[in-house]
């Protein structure tokens, strides 16, 4: 009951209305910052000049990957149609990422956050529970005892491995009767890109040089990835056993806010404000700080604790949480078995 009654003040508000000058704004200019990139790298002869455009593009890069998560919201427009074309653009066409893939998975995070069903907390190298940590075997268990140090580094890989396993995703569906038209309309536009992707940097810069490059713009697009998407949920309680609180706490309780100003909103897309998204992933991005008064204001009346924290903070809680969870397999007694 409390969410119907917070979504009616959200909707009278307008703040779930389609805002279409503001995204036709952002869609233009972001390919146009994707046309500069094309520009310097076909004008730009100094290798090092060369590395700093793939810097610049793995902005520009995660940039289109915001888009792309808000066509996945049907935040863009009412028509779902409509939003899987812009989705299609900026995410296969751009990034080479798996719309159809990324979309699945990310609508179990969405439906589930920081539950055992949520696949976000299930990641090979890294513990976010000390249940999970002493579940680690090998390998995994030795790097989990210090993940704290490199959970961060780690993000620069981690980038390329999810854009992988979304496209080795997209390529199975392909195989499925019920799925085949619309995946293939995803692998040929991946495929795309992979041929104007190294096409444009060969071309500009040789076969050696396109793979430094290439290397360079995944690392730096991984570590923004982790910059934005990080802050949300990591640190935060994790929901165990069979009961859940109702909708608008499960969502409340398990999300962190990132003290949002205009630039922060602009380097995040407006995930700063993640309270509020998840609990109107289609609310246009340009409304989720008006959102947020609402939604403050009715979770203190309800009693709901909603948590928000400064940007550099957020790394210092999920660093200081990784650390503790791990601290189980630093133990003597651990170590001796």
């Amino acid at each position: 009951m409390d969410y119907i009654a917070l979504r009616k003040e959200v909707m009278e508000a307008g703040l779930l209305d389609r805002q279409y000058g503001y995204y036709a704004f952002k869609i233009t200019s972001t390919f146009a910052l994707l046309a500069l990139v094309v520009f310097l790298l076909l004008k730009t002869h100094n290798f090092a000049l060369q590395l700093l455009v793939a810097v610049f593009f793995a902005f520009v890069y995660v940039q289109f990957g915001m888009l792309m998560h808000d066509a996945g919201h049907q935040q863009i427009f009412n028509s779902s149609w409509k939003n899987n074309v812009i989705g299609l653009l900026t995410g296969n066409l751009v990034t080479g990422m798996s719309t159809g893939s990324w979309g699945i998975n990310h609508n179990r995070h969405h439906s589930s956050p920081n539950d055992e069903e949520d696949p976000d907390i299930h990641i090979p190298l890294l513990a976010y529970s000390e249940e999970q940590a002493l579940q680690k075997k090998g390998i995994a268990r030795l790097l989990a005892k210090y993940q704290a140090f490199y959970w961060l580094p780690l993000m620069a890989i981690a980038g390329l491995s999810v854009k992988t396993n979304h496209q080795v995703n997209a390529a199975r569906m392909l195989l499925k009767k019920k799925t085949a038209a619309y995946y293939s309309i995803e692998v040929i536009l991946m495929i795309v890109n992979t041929i104007l992707y190294f096409g444009i940097l060969f071309h500009a810069m040789g076969a050696w040089k396109s793979l430094v490059f290439f290397g360079v713009h995944h690392a730096v697009a991984g570590l923004y990835m982790g910059t934005v998407f990080a802050t949300n949920h990591k640190g935060m309680p994790l929901l165990v056993g069979k009961e859940r609180p109702d909708f608008l706490r499960m969502q409340v309780l398990t999300t962190r806010n990132v003290r949002g100003n205009p630039t922060v909103d602009f380097w995040t897309g407006g995930l700063d404000y993640q309270i509020e998204h998840h609990l109107f992933p289609t609310m246009p991005r340009n409304n989720l700080r008006k959102a947020k008064k609402v939604v403050e204001s009715f979770c203190n009346k309800a009693g709901v604790e909603y948590y928000e924290t400064g940007f550099f903070r957020s790394y210092k809680e999920i660093i200081g949480n990784f650390h503790k969870i791990s601290s189980v397999l630093r133990q003597p007694a651990l170590k001796q078995a």
